[in-house]
């Protein structure tokens, strides 16, 4: 049997912040309301209560050093309240936000930060999952899956065992130790679980990779790939998405949102797939934290890859999803 692992990066959107034409975008870039509805959050919690899906929300904590802790108290209780798994989730560029000139650069890469930044970082996220009245994380994952080795003895400095911040075809590292597709690998002191990395296809000889996810993925591929890993023996399988995927946005300022009816769609499919496949479970970080800790192994060096029709079909699908607002 396999595990899913359903990950939400969950986060406030900077909006203008950093370019001085606007504002940071709260909770709306989470709950994601039209009219009167939650189409981001409330969607997908709705959702897993009606499939019995259980999900791990990397919940964004470095955004309190600008905006203190009650813009996501909201969030954190609705997520508490229907009995899912949260952990540690962190963007460095809030760091920065206090201060900063606008137009200036801005680093939001936690490979790129030196240990003072890292650990102050790190003391941010875990004072407000105190202030939220959290359990202390027992995972982390890097803002836009930018990870370093520095990173992953500094979350262990901290006591967080595990990391899921590898996805090659989101963020590519430099470093050949960290390009991982699957599995659970001991890199220094931490444990990395990546989001599954697969092929879905080959041109003029090289292999495009795909991560899996909802947005990125359609129903038919996210099908295929899950089977085809379970055959070939993975045990974990982990899946990333966000709230606002389910909608889409038509500003900067989440004022003028339409429903991402595709994405809404897949999320149900795969919820369905889960409760319906015996060689499926779904799990969380919360519950299998202590397995990997005394994992020997880091699974099948299998590569996954996808069926090139449902390739196709995904590729179309998504095209006529960005294109059309009602679709």
């Amino acid at each position: 049997m396999s595990d899913i692992l359903i990950t939400i990066d969950t986060e406030f959107s900077a909006g203008g912040l950093f370019s001085g034409k606007g504002s940071p975008v709260t909770e709306q870039s989470i709950s994601c309301m039209i009219g009167g509805q939650s189409h981001g959050l409330g969607f997908m919690l709705d959702t897993f209560h009606e499939t019995g899906a259980k999900a791990t929300f990397f919940l964004e904590a470095a955004h309190t050093a600008h905006l203190g802790f009650d813009a996501m108290r909201p969030v954190v209780d609705d997520i508490r309240s229907a009995g899912h798994d949260i952990q540690l989730h962190l963007h460095p560029m809030w760091l920065q936000a206090s201060g900063h000139v606008p137009g200036q650069p801005v680093c939001d890469s936690a490979a790129a930060m030196d240990e003072g930044g890292l650990r102050q970082m790190f003391e941010t996220g875990c004072e407000a999952f105190r202030r939220w009245g959290v359990p202390h994380p027992v995972a982390f994952r890097a803002g836009n899956l930018q990870m370093g080795r520095l990173v992953y003895d500094t979350m262990a400095e901290f006591g967080i065992p595990v990391s899921s911040s590898i996805g090659r075809a989101i963020h590519e590292s430099d470093d050949p130790v960290l390009r991982l597709d699957h599995g659970c690998h001991t890199i220094g002191k931490a444990i990395e679980v990546p989001v599954l990395g697969y092929a879905d296809m080959k041109l003029a000889g090289r292999t495009h990779w795909k991560n899996l996810t909802i947005t990125g993925c359609g129903t038919s591929e996210t099908k295929a790939v899950i089977r085809r890993a379970v055959k070939a023996g993975l045990k974990d399988i982990v899946l990333l998405t966000h709230p606002f995927e389910f909608i889409k946005r038509h500003d900067r300022s989440f004022s003028d949102l339409s429903v991402n009816r595709v994405n809404q769609k897949r999320l149900r499919k795969l919820c369905q797939l889960i409760a319906e496949d015996p060689a499926l479970s779904v799990s969380t970080f919360t519950d299998k934290a202590p397995i990997w800790a005394e994992a020997t192994t880091a699974g099948p060096a299998a590569q996954i890859t996808a069926p090139l029709p449902s390739v196709m079909a995904r590729v179309a699908e998504n095209r006529l999803n960005d294109l059309f607002r009602w679709y």
